[in-house]
């Protein structure tokens, strides 16, 4: 399914910040992926934001939805440097045990 056909949902969805309704969120498109489409959701009412997985199944819609405090160009800067690799959490995990961590930052 292509993103284009996404507008013709109708999601009736609530802000999970201020409870809102959202008749017109902010919606950008930042990704197509296998399992569906990455959206960033800003509320118009108290300006949240959500990264959400949109994913299509047979006669289902699945969403699952994060906060973020990122800005939808900072998303996909992460999303194009690819997964986390085992090497990068253990040198990660080095790197907090150091007492000099925070100085280094």
């Amino acid at each position: 399914m292509r993103f284009d056909h996404l507008k013709s949902i109708k999601l009736i969805s609530e802000c999970p910040v201020c409870h809102e309704k959202q008749a017109d969120p902010k919606i950008q498109f930042l990704d197509e992926h296998p399992v569906g489409h990455l959206l960033y959701v800003q509320c118009q009412n108290c300006a949240s934001r959500l990264v959400v997985l949109v994913s299509f199944a047979a006669e289902a819609v699945s969403l699952l939805g994060v906060l973020t405090d990122l800005a939808g160009e900072e998303i996909g800067k992460f999303s194009e440097r690819g997964p986390i690799s085992a090497d990068d959490a253990l040198e990660l995990h080095d790197a907090l045990r150091r007492k000099d961590f925070v100085k280094n930052i």
